[in-house]
């Protein structure tokens, strides 16, 4: 018994061993290389707007982690993108215990926000906002910001600008379901839309110019 305890001791530690140097070797050289590419944004995309911030959170189901485990990691491969094998899902479920144990909430939303826009002329939250809305991320309604939440998620030229708006007023509802939830429902998230949430759907849809 106590060898087997021993020899279980032992790879612990040597799996904490190699992922200390793996960390050090890799990881955080592409973390290292990340941070700068975010401190050349503007202050409005390394702190944006507290709403898309929200959106952005509750888009990713409460998780940002993943999002910028595929930032990092495409520092370190520019030309790589998911692959379905064995290794890169390896590689990837590693980063993801590395990035949530090197960056902050706040960092990563910093770090989606300036670099998230990646399929877009302009990457950054700002430039985004200024070409698509002429204004600042500051300027914004909370349409126009669930809109550049969609965004990040759909990719740019998955829908028209009309089906966009109607997917942010969906966001923007069933967030402030989320924020006030009835008494009178089961706590959990919904699945389709209330039909008072329709029709504040529509409404905010209609005053989207």
């Amino acid at each position: 018994m106590r060898t087997f305890f021993l020899g279980c001791l032992g790879l612990l530690l040597a799996s904490c061993a190699s992922l200390a140097a793996y960390d050090v070797l890799y990881f955080q050289p592409a973390l290292t290389r990340t941070r700068p590419l975010i401190k050349q944004h503007p202050e409005s995309d390394r702190s944006p707007p507290p709403l898309f911030a929200q959106l952005l959170t509750f888009t990713a189901h409460g998780d940002t982690v993943p999002y910028a485990t595929r930032l990092v990691m495409a520092s370190s491969d520019p030309e790589g993108s998911v692959k379905p094998t064995w290794a890169w899902q390896a590689r990837y479920a590693t980063w993801n215990q590395l990035v949530v144990l090197h960056t902050s909430e706040s960092e990563r939303t910093a770090m989606i926000a300036s670099l998230g826009f990646r399929a877009e002329p302009e990457h950054g939250l700002t430039d985004v906002a200024r070409r698509r809305f002429g204004k600042e991320p500051g300027q914004l309604s909370p349409l126009q910001l669930a809109m550049l939440a969609k965004l990040l998620v759909l990719g740019p030229n998955q829908l028209s600008e009309a089906q966009l708006a109607n997917h942010a007023a969906y966001l923007l509802d069933i967030f402030d379901q989320h924020l006030t939830p009835s008494p009178r429902r089961t706590p959990g998230p919904s699945v389709l839309p209330s039909t008072d949430t329709q029709k504040k759907a529509r409404e905010r849809r209609a005053s989207f110019k």
